[in-house]
Formats: structure tokens, C-alpha cells, sequence
């Protein structure tokens, strides 16, 4: 495993591959070519670690493809997710501000490129932008909200359900209308997040295809019934061997 101390970011990254991060998405060319002289890219291997937990917060990072999942240790030793991370979006601002070392470890889901800005030119060019500083409260209370959501999934006691609400709130819909799950994460990804065995999310997904809630298509999950699959995360169906849906 890998991660940001034992291995420095090297390669540069494009005004355009920044512009497409949410943070960044307000400043103007003239700010972002500041930035991106500052910004070094690495790429990281399915399984790596990209932070370690407890590991001091040297940098601002922005997934620029891939998928990470952030995961912390229960009392048992078991990974426990507490949530995908998807291109255009940051992690390790918590410890830009506070300066107190990470609180979560995160790991690469798929091949990742991720971008480094360290904390001084992070501190310069961005917590100084009232254009950033706004959007870092609303993504705050949007992350806020998803905590509470996360909290709420746990306390489901249906595991199958747990697994629908991970998937459910996985859900983008293209510009035609078409609800899916692109480049779905692995069983034992979903697995981690919503803890349970990675056998149940099998049984959890094959439940779903045999009853047309969900498809496979190339790669992702076409979303067959998406009224159906918000129930199941709810907990208010039962998993049978027969469709239960109209």
C-alpha cells in the first residue's frame, strides 16, 4: 500500500482538468492557472492507501478520476465505509483548517489520479476566495447532511435495505432521463459501507435484477424501477424470491 508521505505527487495537471472540480468551479482562469502551478498529480492502484488515519494533514486533495471510499476501524478490526468519493470532489480540508492530523483512512476503490495542493498554497490561494469560502459552507452542510443520512442507513436493521440505500444514493441521471449507478462500486466496496458480508450484497443484487429493479448494462447499473429502489433502502419491502413490484 501506498501513501502521501512515502510517496511525493510529481506530474502537473491542466486548467481544465481544475475547472472541472466543484471547489474550484467559480474562479476564473487567471486564479486557476495560479493554482494548477502548485498541483501534483499521483496515481494510485485499486486497494492503495491514499491517507492513512492519525497521518498529519499535509495536503488538499482532489480526485481527478477513479473512485476512493473513505473507511475507519470498528472495535472488531473489521473496515467500516463511511462513503464513496467521486471525481470533482476534495478531502483532507479538515486538516488544512485545523491543522489536527486525518480522521479517516482512505483507500482506492478503482485506479485513481488523484491532485495535491499543499497546505501553503492551499491556505493562499483558496481559504482567501470568498467565492471558495462560500462553497466550502454549502458542501460543509451538504457533508452534514450526508453524516446524518449515513447514521440513519446504519440504523436500519434490514442488512439487504442497508445495501439499497448505499446503491440509492449512488443515482445520477443522464441528460435523457436514464437513472443509473455509473461504474457501480465493487460488492466488497458496498459491502464495507453498509456492514454487512460481501455474500449478502450478492444475494442483495441478484434480488434486485430477478425482480427488474435494476439492470446490468456494460459497466453500470441501469435503474429499472427507481420508486422500488428507494422503498427497498427504506426498509419498507421484503426481500423475496418473487417480484413484488407492479
Amino acid at each position: 500500500m501506498n501513501d502521501i508521505h512515502r510517496h511525493r505527487p510529481e506530474n502537473r495537471v491542466s486548467v481544465d482538468v481544475l475547472r472541472r472540480q466543484r471547489l474550484l468551479s467559480s474562479l476564473n482562469d487567471s486564479a486557476l492557472s495560479g493554482i494548477a502551478a502548485h498541483v501534483r498529480t499521483r496515481q494510485y492502484k485499486r486497494r492503495d492507501l491514499v491517507i492513512n488515519r492519525g497521518a498529519p494533514g499535509a495536503a488538499l486533495m482532489f480526485l481527478l478520476s477513479g473512485r476512493l471510499q473513505q473507511v475507519a476501524l470498528n472495535e472488531d478490526g473489521r473496515e467500516v465505509g463511511l462513503g464513496f468519493i467521486e471525481p470533482g470532489e476534495y478531502f483532507g480540508l479538515l486538516s488544512i483548517i485545523d491543522g489536527h492530523p486525518q480522521t479517516v483512512s482512505i483507500i482506492a476503490v478503482t485506479d485513481v489520479l488523484v491532485g495535491f495542493l499543499d497546505r501553503e498554497h492551499a491556505e493562499r490561494f483558496l481559504l482567501r476566495s470568498a467565492e471558495v469560502t462560500y462553497l466550502l459552507l454549502c458542501q460543509l452542510c451538504e457533508s452534514i447532511r450526508q453524516g446524518f443520512d449515513d447514521r440513519s442507513m446504519l440504523g436500519v436493521t434490514s442488512s439487504r435495505a442497508r445495501i439499497c440505500a448505499v446503491l440509492a444514493s449512488m443515482l445520477t441521471v443522464s441528460r435523457d432521463g436514464i437513472v443509473a449507478i455509473e461504474k457501480p462500486p465493487s460488492q466488497r466496496a458496498i459491502a464495507i459501507t453498509a456492514n454487512v458480508s460481501r455474500e449478502t450484497v450478492s444475494r442483495a443484487l441478484n434480488f434486485l435484477v430477478e425482480n427488474q429493479i435494476v439492470r446490468k448494462d456494460r459497466g453500470r447499473l441501469l435503474v429499472l424501477d427507481e420508486r422500488a429502489l428507494h422503498r427497498a433502502a427504506r426498509g419498507d419491502v421484503s426481500f423475496t424470491a418473487e417480484p413484488q413490484y407492479c
